[in-house]
């Protein structure tokens, strides 16, 4: 699925990043990004998480190849959530660098916001860092209000 220009100019924002996965049972589970970037293919994003911290992620992902990310601007709660097939990856260098770049933005953004770093310290990591490439194949607007849960293209 292609990413409209709306879309990737909302990624482009420090955003929250929570990654949903469960396992083959069904078990669901949750993993922080920091950072999710576009792919050098098209319709696909690459979160970037850390596996030290978030190691039923992966195993997760490893396990299914199913992923969901919801992102989300903390000052507005503007949010969507893409859902599709992923496989992980190595993180490269300019991975890691773009990964401490969103963690700089986003602490930036939420001690802006009132938040203070020592709330924030603990899920602002990128130790052991892996891509999860997501091939976008759903994305909804989550949005609070009357659109939110519907596919993005009905949304407008």
């Amino acid at each position: 699925m292609q990413l409209d220009q709306g879309v990737k100019q909302f990624l482009k924002q420090p955003l929250m990043i929570i990654m949903g996965t469960a396992d083959r049972a069904g078990r669901p589970s949750i993993g922080r990004a920091m950072g999710v970037f576009d792919s050098e293919m098209d319709g696909h994003l690459d979160p970037v998480f850390s596996i030290w911290q978030w190691p039923d992620t992966a195993g997760n992902i490893r396990d299914t190849g199913r992923l969901a990310v919801t992102l989300a601007n903390p000052s507005s709660y503007a949010s969507y959530q893409m859902k599709g097939k992923a496989w992980l990856q190595h993180a490269k260098p300019e991975d890691i660098a773009r990964s401490d770049g969103y963690i700089e933005a986003i602490d930036a953004e939420l001690q802006r916001l009132g938040v203070p770093p020592k709330l924030t310290l603990p899920w602002l990591c990128n130790r052991e860092p892996l891509v999860a490439t997501l091939n976008v194949s759903e994305i909804y607007v989550q949005t609070p209000g009357p659109r939110a849960g519907m596919a993005a293209g009905h949304a407008q």
